[in-house]
């Protein structure tokens, strides 16, 4: 019983740690899941496919571009003789990684023999970590945040307006005082010309008295 059961949590295991695809005839390929690494670490990831066929190849490949090619022959094999299903891994490893190594890496096996079929996996992401990331992974997170940047690019345009709101108060405030003043000094011209011509008037009265008082004395 225990047996048993360790055999199911084995098997669950194994089902929740890759990827499986399947295709008619009973070919499948099965491929590592996801992985993160550090940058300069090492990484490991396999491809594994039950297959009938006596010879395959095996193509690794990232961005449609193959890196890694192998053909494999079954052994011990007498031609025209039934084929038995064939299980086999392919590994994929990488040192030194660097962060141009990230990527979705997919595992392609392709039976020449008797017939000619492919079956590819669902592809492993590898996610490489660069080594200051955890020291400048906060700052440099900041200074991408979409907020930080709107109020960079935002403070300099309300400054500009800011100013140039205060500018036209400014010119505005400095009219409305010249309008109020211009009729202020036009009325004390006026009032010095009202004074000016009852001067005037005295004037000519007293003048044209001043005769009439000579001749009648």
């Amino acid at each position: 019983m225990k047996l048993l059961l360790s055999s199911l949590l084995l098997a669950s295991l194994c089902a929740l740690s890759s990827w499986s695809v399947s295709s008619p005839g009973g070919r499948t390929v099965t491929q590592s899941r996801d992985v993160s690494v550090e940058e300069g670490g090492a990484v490991d990831i396999t491809c594994c496919w039950t297959l009938e066929s006596d010879r395959f190849r095996v193509h690794w490949m990232k961005n449609q571009t193959v890196i890694k090619n192998e053909i494999i022959y079954l052994k011990n094999h007498s031609h025209g003789s039934p084929l038995n299903e064939t299980t086999g891994c392919s590994d994929l490893t990488f040192t030194n990684v660097t962060p141009e190594d990230s990527g979705r890496y997919i595992c392609k096996v392709t039976e020449e023999i008797p017939s000619l079929s492919t079956v590819e996996g669902n592809g492993t992401v590898i996610t490489v970590r660069t080594r200051n990331h955890t020291a400048r992974g906060p700052t440099s997170s900041l200074l991408q945040s979409p907020g930080i940047i709107a109020l960079a690019v935002g403070a300099p345009l309300l400054l500009v307006a800011f100013v140039c709101f205060y500018s036209r108060r400014r010119r505005q405030a400095r009219a409305a005082s010249v309008i109020y003043e211009v009729p202020h000094i036009d009325s004390e011209e006026v009032e010095m010309d009202k004074h000016s011509t009852s001067s005037s008037r005295g004037s000519s009265e007293w003048v044209s008295a001043t005769p009439s008082r000579l001749y009648g004395e």
